[in-house]
């Protein structure tokens, strides 16, 4: 149950459902609807972006008949350009049907590109191509007919192995399109370079100009826009090119394209990548980036290379990438380069990317603005070299604007939270430490689950951007009447605080020095437009900096809007010393802003604030909540020169000086007194472990052997809960060979108590942890608890800024209760943990959204500002629900399936609303095997009936529905709010 609740979580909560999620609004009248006009334009002329698809083994004797039927798979492009295979339809030859409406009958043209042949049908009448698209937009322009009302578009591809891409819009005759890109192509024919300059011929001329690696230009020429040119080679080595393409259009914009090209023969220099990836054994970034590229080239063009002609695109780039690493780390460091950025996380010490593309004319001699954009959730969370655009070493917007454009990877989909925040920041400092960025004009965007990350890190980060443009993303989901978060029966602390904590909203007032611009569609449907609307009036009645930019007849998909952006973005500068300063934050890690840092809080469960006003040189206002301890570190032009900073704090005046670094440092006089606090760096809340480096200790000392393998199984399910949501292997070690640094250096997750796990039996007198065969203590506090767990994180006895978390057990079966999803996930619908410690039985409740599942467990809680159990937030689980839910016990098979039952259950299946994420059943022997997605570890499924199953890691119910043959209609996985849904995938 663990990998599939998992698998929705990250597919569902990070992108949300392609359902409305707030009811509709009211229909409005006719007279509301004239009065929201929309703007009259009468050339735009949009490409067609929803499709329906199917494939075929061989083209239908009967094409023009063909018509999209209920067996034809959806497909909402994400941008202008379509790949027909993103559907998931089989087959050789793919056809793709779009209903275009028109007022009045009367001619138009239809306007397609593609990267191979087309074949097209309006309204079942064949459309005759002249040739092939030359390119991928608006390559060929044929007349047709389109009549009132609806018309059938279909189109016919032979698909490729890999992406099929086509576009296609329909225009009015003769009608003039903007003159925004060029389409050039490069290959070898006669002993030279040929290159086609653009898709059509036009006016004017075009500048070639080829490139070898490090940026070394071998060969430049002019020739007629539209036209093929040619290129002498015969002294040029053999190797990887970049041929650029530039002109400037009728309008006196300048445009800029790439083509790839490769001289001699790429499958032997493919080999030669391969070889020395293999080679690259290290634990270095290095050793890393060329493993990278040895799986890039080996996922495009298989293991034996016999793919490489289609993947000629995707492998030249490595190639060239390959040989900038060989000339060394500036190589790739110039005007119009690509260089991926590449550092070792201490995390889990592995290797992490994010790619940076340089604007033409960059120059490392003076500073530049830097964009930082973050991506959208990938719902498959596929490995890294498989998430979009990992292998496109030009972006667009450097080939217009003076800036530096970053792609962090954010360590996949993961909301941007813990690990994928710090990607982002490990991502910038790397720039930061190669590049020349411009400090005060970094700005941070993105969409969907970018443009949630753009609220998160741009509120947890103040004053390091000097400008946020979130693109539909972001929600509270207390103005959703169907999260669950308006529940007034979800009472308990865990759940008020949680409403509060979630929201993407809840820092927006550090953001009153930083300027927002918010895109949104005003038909999304995944991210409803009433959030960014929401948010836009906060900030308006704060009188905040914000612009807000709704699309009508957008829904949640590529707007148009990074020239928009961008063009914004450049008259942002960073404000270096604001007078004004105002943080709130929901725990200490976010509690930063500017030139104010809160080191510590008063008590858990509750929002830190701060206002801060330099009324004059040298004298302070300092209102806060929930304030133990804060530091400042003002910018000298707001302090008085070698005077005292005069501090009045809720109304307490105080003088203090600063120290040598200009660093202030307060505390109140009701802070928390203790040996140990909650810190930045140590802020509690069981998910922040991932936050910082560290190891799976497995407990091998137990004489029970059920206790040894129940251990055994859970840190092989840990580790693939890491490897599927932050892309990587976790460290992993036994308790015998933990090394001393590795228990100095790294936070401890220690599976098994002191009797089971030799790590934990070093370390029992410095955590208030205990279990007995009948209770388990938590700092002096006991619990009746038989068969049971218990999960607790402490600060690290040993090292300094270091967490151990400890799970222990009465006995195996309790510890079996254990889930280790919980760590990153405890409410199903939300990524994180903020409790400290609990303790359950193993009782599963089924509840609605917005109750957590403490309610459910023996008790649970959140450790004091000291690291102390309180009774305050000490919480017990509800005696009525416990005594109604049933207790999860170890599953055994209570059936033999026949075999021809067995079979008739092998296959793929698909998450229903997320099609592209699958999971795989198959036979071992005489049980079914599930192969769940995101390379999380595979399951058994036990037998109580032909259509009733357990699964082998936690006893979740699995259940499938038939039809009346006896065909697989869909599975179910878990039950209530927690169920999953999977139906067969194509085949």
């Amino acid at each position: 149950m663990m990998s599939l609740v998992l698998a929705a979580t990250m597919a569902q909560a990070q992108t949300p459902p392609a359902q409305p999620v707030l009811p509709a609004p009211p229909e409005k009248t006719q007279a509301v609807r004239d009065a929201e006009r929309p703007l009259w334009s009468p050339g735009e002329a949009r490409y067609l972006r929803r499709w329906m698809v199917t494939g075929l083994a061989e083209p239908s004797a009967e094409e023009v008949k063909l018509a999209a039927g209920p067996d034809w798979k959806p497909l909402a492009a994400w941008d202008d350009l379509v790949d027909l295979t993103a559907a998931g339809a089989e087959g050789r030859w793919l056809y793709a049907s779009a209903v275009v409406q028109r007022e009045a009958d009367g001619p138009a043209e239809l306007s397609l590109g593609a990267g191979g042949a087309l074949s097209a049908w309006i309204n079942g009448e064949p459309v005759a191509i002249p040739a092939a698209p030359a390119g991928l937009y608006d390559a060929v322009r044929i007349p047709v007919r389109l009549r009132a009302g609806n018309n059938a578009i279909l189109l016919r591809a032979e698909r490729g192995s890999g992406a099929t891409l086509l576009s296609a819009r329909i225009l009015s005759p003769g009608q003039p399109l903007p003159d925004v890109r060029l389409q050039p192509g490069a290959w070898s024919q006669d002993g030279q370079l040929k290159v086609r300059t653009d898709s059509l011929p036009r006016q004017g001329t075009v500048e070639i100009v080829v490139t070898a690696p490090g940026g070394r230009e071998m060969g430049r020429a002019t020739a007629p826009r539209g036209t093929i040119a040619s290129l002498p080679t015969a002294d040029w080595p053999d190797g990887p090119y970049e041929v650029a393409v530039r002109t400037i259009n009728a309008a006196g914009q300048p445009l800029l394209a790439f083509a790839p090209w490769y001289k001699g023969d790429m499958a032997t220099a493919a080999k030669a990548l391969l070889a020395q990836a293999a080679a690259a054994t290290g634990s270095d970034a290095e050793a890393g980036h060329w493993r990278m590229l040895g799986v890039l080239v080996t996922d495009r063009a298989g293991a034996d290379l016999s793919r490489l002609k289609d993947a000629y695109a995707p492998v030249q780039s490595a190639l060239m990438e390959a040989a900038e690493m060989r000339m060394g780390p500036q190589a790739a460091i110039r005007s119009s380069g690509f260089a991926r950025l590449a550092w070792v996380d201490p995390l889990d010490g592995s290797t992490q990317f994010c790619r940076a593309y340089l604007p033409v004319g960059y120059d490392p001699a003076r500073a530049w603005p830097t964009v930082l954009n973050l991506h959208g959730a990938n719902p498959a969370s596929p490995p890294y070299v498989r998430y979009w655009s990992i292998d496109a070493r030009h972006g667009g917007v450097v080939e217009r604007w003076p800036v530096i454009w970053i792609e962090p990877h954010g360590r996949g989909t993961n909301g941007y939270l813990g690990p994928g925040e710090l990607d982002v920041m490990n991502c910038l400092e790397a720039a930061r430490a190669r590049l020349n960025v411009d400090d005060t004009r970094t700005y941070l965007t993105g969409g969907s689950m970018g443009g949630k990350g753009t609220w998160q890190l741009g509120t947890h980060h103040a004053g390091r951007f000097a400008a946020l443009a979130p693109v539909f993303g972001g929600a509270d989901l207390r103005i959703d009447p169907k999260g669950g978060r308006d529940d007034p029966a979800a009472d308990r602390p865990m759940e008020r605080w949680l409403r509060e904590a979630e929201s993407d909203f809840v820092g927006l007032e550090a953001l009153n020095n930083t300027p927002v611009f918010i895109h949104q569609g005003d038909e999304d449907v995944a991210i409803d437009a009433r959030y960014a609307r929401h948010v836009t009036a906060l900030l308006q009645r704060w009188g905040y900096d914000v612009r807000y930019r709704e699309y009508p007849g957008r829904g949640h998909e590529a707007l148009g809007e990074a020239d928009d952006i961008v063009g914004w973005f450049l008259r942002q500068r960073r404000i270096e010393a604001p007078t004004k300063v105002r943080l709130r934050a929901a725990d200490l890690r976010a509690a930063q802003a500017h030139w104010i840092t809160v080191d510590r809080a008063l008590a858990p469960l509750s929002v830190i604030q701060v206002d801060a006003e330099m009324t004059e040189p040298g004298v302070l206002r300092l209102d806060t909540r929930n304030v133990a301890r804060l530091t400042l570190a003002p910018p000298a032009s707001l302090l008085k020169s070698n005077g005292p900073l005069k501090v009045v704090w809720n109304g307490r005046p105080l003088e203090v000086s600063p120290s040598p670094d200009g660093h202030v440092t307060l505390t109140a006089p009701d802070a928390p007194k203790g040996a140990s606090f909650k810190t930045p760096a140590l802020p509690g809340g069981a998910f922040d472990i991932l936050s910082t480096p560290f190891v799976i200790v497995v407990g091998t000392t137990a004489r029970d052997p059920e206790m040894r393998a129940e251990i055994r199984r859970k840190a092989e399910t840990l580790a693939g809960v890491w490897r599927s949501v932050y892309g990587d292997e976790p460290r992993v070690v036994d308790d015998k060979a933990l090394t001393a640094e590795q228990e100095k250096g790294l936070s401890l997750i220690l599976l098994g108590g002191p009797d089971a796990n030799a790590v934990a039996a070093r370390l029992r007198r410095d955590l208030p942890l205990t279990a007995a065969p009948d209770a388990i203590t938590v700092d002096g506090r006991r619990f009746a608890a038989k068969d049971a767990y218990a999960v607790m994180l402490h600060p690290n006895p040993r090292a300094a800024n270091r967490y151990v978390l400890s799970v222990t057990a009465t006995s195996a079966a309790g510890l079996f209760a254990w889930e280790p999803l919980s760590l990153v996930t405890i409410t199903g619908d939300s990524i994180g943990n903020s409790y400290d410690w609990w303790i359950s039985d193993g009782r599963r409740l089924v509840q609605a959204k917005g109750r957590t599942p403490d309610r459910g467990w023996i008790a649970s809680g959140v450790f004091d500002q000291t690291w102390r159990r309180d009774d305050r937030w000490t919480f017990l689980g509800d005696p009525a629900l416990r005594a109604a839910a049933p207790l999860l016990v170890r599953p055994k098979a209570t059936t033999t399936l026949p075999s021809a039952v067995l079979d008739r259950y092998v296959g793929r299946y698909a998450l229903v609303g997320r099609p592209e994420v699958t999971l795989a059943l198959r036979r071992d022997g005489e049980v079914l095997m599930v192969d769940p997605p995101a390379r999380l570890p595979s399951d058994k499924l036990l037998a109580e009936s032909p259509t009733k199953f357990r699964l082998a890691s936690d006893g979740s119910l699995v259940e499938a529905l038939l039809d009346p043959t006896g065909k697989i209609v869909e599975i179910r996985f878990g039950e209530g709010a927690g169920v999953s849904v999977w139906r067969p995938a194509p085949k």
